[in-house]
């Protein structure tokens, strides 16, 4: 068996090479303390937002008959309005060229076919992301099914089709979040520095 070390030793010096390296040559040094960033979003996208949160506040109060929201039974969601109602709110709000959505995944969750009355059917999950202007982002995901369709293709486009509907609609009506985290954020910064000032 050849040893490197003693080939390297009998060619006319010491080995440089080391096999086992001792871990803590690879750690770097770092305070124990955790720096967090404060989260910035322009003022205009928190006006645009905020403009959107009480829109989206109104069509609730609207729906559910001013009664809040344990109000009456049978009282529509925002998530029951129809898509194009809830694109253009987002077009109302951040303008047509203002906003954009990005498909980052819609797998297949399942499928079936009867043999007998030869159908197909499908459920689709889709992940989107909605992009604002300066690039802030919300991700949601949404599902859609097609069922006891005479075809594949037509069965996979509806599904596919309903599953980033439903995506991006979530992600609009998500939008209004934004918003409350960054208003949650600006004041848990704010405590802190009043703590810390005491």
């Amino acid at each position: 068996m050849f040893d490197l070390r003693q080939g390297a030793e009998s060619a006319g010096g010491p080995s440089t090479v080391t096999f086992f390296p001792d871990i803590s040559m690879f750690e770097r040094e770092t305070d124990t303390e955790q720096v967090t960033h404060d989260v910035f979003i322009p003022d205009w996208i928190l006006r645009q937002l905020g403009t959107l949160q009480s829109k989206l506040e109104a069509i609730e109060s609207r729906s559910l008959g001013g009664r809040g929201r344990g109000g009456r039974t049978g009282a529509r969601s925002l998530h029951s309005y129809s898509s194009h109602f809830i694109y253009g709110l987002a077009n109302s709000c951040f303008g047509y060229n203002g906003w954009s959505s990005q498909v980052l995944e819609c797998p297949m969750i399942m499928t079936d076919f009867d043999e007998e009355n030869k159908k197909y059917s499908a459920q689709f999950s889709a992940l989107v992301r909605v992009t604002l202007a300066d690039g802030t982002y919300v991700e949601s995901r949404g599902y859609g099914d097609g069922a006891n369709l005479p075809n594949k293709y037509m069965c996979y486009n509806k599904g596919m089709k309903q599953a980033v509907t439903e995506a991006t609609k979530n992600a609009i009506i998500g939008l209004r979040d934004l918003l409350i985290e960054y208003e949650m954020s600006q004041l848990e910064a704010k405590l802190k520095r009043e703590y810390d000032l005491r």
